[in-house]
Parts: C-alpha cells; sequence; structure tokens
C-alpha cells in the first residue's frame, strides 16, 4: 500500500506538541509569514525528522535538508537553492561547528532577503551555541513513545510494509522497540525478510518470537551487544561503599568504619594511590594536600566537588547542570515542583491577580478586603491548581488557602455562619475550614504522598470597588505589558478595580 503521506492527521502520538505547531502554522499562513525557527530535541528515532516533514507539507512548501556533518561551504550551497517560505532543515544539529552555527544567526533573525523557515534537529542540545538556542522562537521534545501508542505506529508501519500482523505480535513488537519508531521499522524490515512468505499470511506470536530467537534479541529488545556492554558495566563498576570509605579517608586521619573497627593501612593506602593518578584535576591549592597524604575536610569537598557532580533532567526536560549527588536526586522532584508553580503563578497573574509574594510551595495574593474572599480563594485554588496538573497530570493536587490582614503562618480558613471565608483572626478563629473536597475531588482524608500547597489572600483596606453592587467592573490597573490581554470576566468572577498601594 505505500507510506502514507506526511501530514498532521498521519502523525501518532504527542497530541499536544502536533496541536501547538498546527496552531503556529495556521497563524503564519494566515499573516503570511514563513514559519517561525523551531529546534527539534529528542532521542534518535522518535520522529523529528518525519514530524518537520508534515509541517512542510501541511504548510504547502518545499524542504531542503542538510545534515550538522556538512561543511559551511556545503551548507552555503544547499541554502542558495532555498526561496522564500521554504523550509531548510539540519538534521543533527549538534555536529555544526561553532561557525557554522554563527552562520545561521542571521538567517534565523530574518537579516537576510529569503523570508524562509529554519528547522533544527538534535539529540544533544548541550554542544550547540546558547545564542544559537535562544534565537530559536520553537523548542519541541519528543520523547520515547508509550506501549500504547507504540502499537499504533507497529500497526501502521505494517500496512506500509504490506505486513498482516496479528495484535499480539504487534503488542510484542511495540515492547521490544522501547518506545523508538524507528527501531520497530527495523524489526519489521528485518521480519519481513526473514519470512518469504510474510505478505501472504498473518504473522503471530510465533513467527516474533522465532525472528527474536534468530536475531539473538530478548524480551526487552537488547540484542547481544547491547547485553554484553551491560554485563561489561555491572562487572567492572565498583561497590558504591568504595566511594563513601574514600571520601572519610580524605576527610580525617583515622578513619573507621560504621562498627568502630579502622580502616587497614592496606585499605587506606589503595584509596590515597588511586586518587593520586587523578590529582592533575584537583585545584593547585588542595592538590598538595593529596601527594603529601594529609586528610581534610577541605580536601574532602574539593574531590566531591570533581567527582560527584553531572547533570540532571527533570520530567518536563529542563537540565540542571553541574548538580552535586542530594541536588541530582532532589531536581526530579524539586523541579516538577517548580515548573508547576511557575504554571500556577502565570495563570494567576494573567487572572488580574496581583501576586506579593511566593515561596516553595505557598503563594501569597491580595484583594480587596470588602470582596467576595470565597469567590477568589475558589477560583485562585482552581488556577493553581490547573498549573500544577500541566506538569503531573496524573497526581492529585492539593491547594488549602486562608485570609488575613497580616502574615500568620499558622493561620487557617475560618467562615462566618453562612460559610463565606472571613479574614483569620488569631486571638478568635472562627469556624474550621470545610472539607475541600469537589465534585471532581473524592477528597484527601488520610492520603500519604498528596501534594499540597497554600495560597494566602492578604486583605488591604485602602482598596475600593468603584463599580455598583451586582455590576461588573473594569479589569485591575495592572502594572504588565499583557494588560490588553487580560480576561476582565473569569468565569463570570467580578474583577475590582483597585487603586492605591499595596501593603
Amino acid at each position: 500500500m505505500g507510506r502514507k503521506p506526511y501530514c498532521f492527521r498521519n502523525f501518532i502520538g504527542h497530541k499536544k506538541v502536533v496541536e501547538r505547531l498546527r496552531q503556529q502554522l495556521l497563524g503564519a499562513k494566515a499573516r503570511s509569514e514563513p514559519f517561525p525557527s523551531t529546534i527539534f530535541l529528542g532521542p534518535s528515532g522518535v520522529g523529528k525528522t518525519h514530524l518537520a516533514r508534515a509541517i512542510v507539507a501541511e504548510y504547502g512548501s518545499r524542504l531542503f535538508i542538510a545534515m550538522g556533518t556538512d561543511t559551511p561551504d556545503e551548507l552555503k550551497q544547499r541554502f542558495e537553492q532555498v526561496r522564500e517560505f521554504d523550509f531548510f532543515f539540519i538534521d543533527e544539529a549538534h555536529n555544526l561547528t561553532p561557525k557554522a552555527q554563527e552562520s545561521l544567526f542571521p538567517l534565523i533573525d530574518g537579516d537576510t532577503q529569503k523570508s524562509c523557515a529554519i528547522l533544527l534537529a538534535t539529540n544533544q542540545p548541550g554542544k550547540l551555541l546558547d545564542a544559537l538556542g535562544k534565537r530559536m522562537a520553537l523548542s519541541i521534545s519528543l520523547n520515547h513513545y508509550p506501549l500504547n501508542e507504540m502499537r499504533a505506529i507497529v500497526d501502521r508501519l505494517a500496512v506500509d510494509l504490506d505486513l498482516l500482523i496479528s495484535p499480539q505480535a504487534s503488542t510484542q513488537i511495540a515492547k521490544i522497540s522501547n518506545g523508538l519508531p524507528r527501531k520497530a521499522k527495523q524489526h519489521l524490515q528485518n521480519l519481513r525478510r526473514s519470512r518469504v512468505d510474510a505478505e501472504n499470511r498473518k504473522l503471530s506470536v510465533d513467527d516474533i518470537r522465532q525472528f527474536l530467537q534468530a536475531f539473538d534479541i530478548d524480551q526487552l529488545g537488547l540484542e547481544l551487544q547491547d547485553r554484553r556492554y551491560l554485563r561489561y558495566l555491572k562487572e567492572n563498576q565498583p561497590h558504591p561503599i568504595l566511594g563513601a570509605m574514600c571520601l572519610k579517608v580524605l576527610k580525617v586521619p583515622h578513619p573507621q568504619k560504621s562498627d568502630g573497627k579502622p580502616y587497614s593501612a592496606e585499605e587506606i593506602d589503595f584509596f590515597w594511590s588511586r586518587m593520586h593518578d587523578n590529582a592533575a584535576d584537583l585545584p593547585p591549592d588542595v592538590r598538595h594536600a593529596l601527594d603529601d597524604r594529609r586528610p581534610s575536610p577541605q580536601l574532602q569537598r574539593s574531590v566531591m566537588r570533581l567527582c560527584g557532580r553531572a547533570g540532571a533532567f527533570t520530567l518536563t526536560g529542563r537540565l540542571r547542570a553541574n548538580a552535586t549527588y542530594a541536588a541530582r536526586h532532589n531536581t526530579i522532584f524539586q523541579g516538577l515542583a517548580a515548573d508547576g508553580a511557575k504554571l500556577a503563578l502565570w495563570k494567576l497573574w494573567r487572572a488580574g491577580y496581583r501576586i506579593v509574594n511566593f515561596i516553595h510551595d505557598e503563594v501569597l495574593v491580595e484583594v480587596p478586603v470588602d470582596s467576595n474572599l470565597t469567590n477568589h480563594a475558589e477560583n485562585i485554588r482552581r488556577l493553581m491548581i490547573e498549573g500544577m496538573q500541566e506538569v503531573v497530570s496524573d497526581v492529585l493536587i492539593k491547594v488549602e488557602y486562608a485570609a488575613m490582614d497580616r502574615w500568620h503562618k499558622d493561620a487557617v480558613a475560618t467562615y462566618d455562619e453562612h460559610a463565606q471565608l472571613q479574614v483569620y483572626n488569631k486571638s478568635a478563629a472562627g469556624t474550621a475550614a470545610p472539607s475541600l473536597s469537589t465534585p471532581n475531588d473524592p477528597g484527601t482524608s488520610g492520603q500519604i504522598g498528596v501534594p499540597t500547597c497554600t495560597a494566602a489572600l492578604g486583605v488591604d483596606k485602602r482598596y475600593h470597588v468603584t463599580n455598583p453592587p451586582g455590576e461588573l467592573a473594569p479589569p485591575m490597573e495592572l502594572e504588565h505589558p499583557f494588560d490588553a490581554n487580560v480576561d476582565p470576566h473569569v468565569h463570570g468572577m467580578p474583577q475590582l478595580h483597585c487603586s492605591g498601594e499595596s501593603s
């Protein structure tokens, strides 16, 4: 049947990414503008080039492909063929020399006579110049595909290759492809070549099992060379306890084990000898201490700074470079919390709220004292949950709030007899806060590990309402450049015109 044409409709998975690109494309075409410069990030085989081709096909233009290994002269020759609104795609952009990367600056900045789109693809963004990355208008991250999407991809590839494959066999191919469409295509091509009658019958799980045995591929999709490499790492990787022992030798003159037994002279000599091989990498002020075998906390810290740092990625794709051991392990979770908090603050700001402070998981927002505090609190709660759910969509999020006229760390939500939120009074607290359960939130009582954040409403008596009761007021007078874009009626909640300085 042959390959289906490149287009967004035929691209499986990454729905949010595709929709984002579709909106950018429609906006560019409507204004007769070139598509914005875009960099595609992700491991080899996830479909970066495929998605780039789909964008070009949807735009209805031409695509010119270059490689990062091309010389500046070769890049120049290819670019000379590009016309207005064409796409110039550079695959493996991390292989571009710094000079070649700099040559792209005027093309991306629009300082040439040609108005074209520059697309880059890389699985090693750290090798690109920072100035180049900052010039790219869009950054698109493609990750490994989940199993359900891989099954759909395998079925699509099987049709393209004129193969009839059972659902169970499709699932098996999807599993051993480890989230990479390119790997799935290679497996299906090898399977078709190894079965002479592959196009004339439905391939079963037994066919897949025989194929895996013939190619020496295990149930995890690892080939013989992969397994040998992992075995080598396991057999040659020093035990983690040796690192802790070495740091103790570098810190104190007479190191002891956890049971109080002192290290032997042979053990101490082993660690000093191994560290001496790396003395050239240490700062000069501590190198002599290593040569003289003079332990100290300073020497230990210097070695930890040298050996214990590495990069760590958050699940949202941000890189924290040169992080310590503890920071690397915390970044996975703290990074998600920080990204969710930024999105929550952005939503609050765009809704017109005045954010006074934010620390860790607690935000302080100022509202007029004579406004409907309950409506404000619930709206703020909703926006904070929506922001966090963009990064952890499958995790239950809790938000607790309180209203106060001055900061109280131990403040809780208090209510009057009509269940309306009141300003917290430490000396005479009102009714305790009701359950935070909502129709879509069955409650979190007794749950462990539920992410919780706090919204504190600070009220200012110098605020005053200028519109008649019951009528919608104009938006708040915000001091940011997006005043015109702030929705004055967020979910029908009256916006208050505020005057006077905030306290």
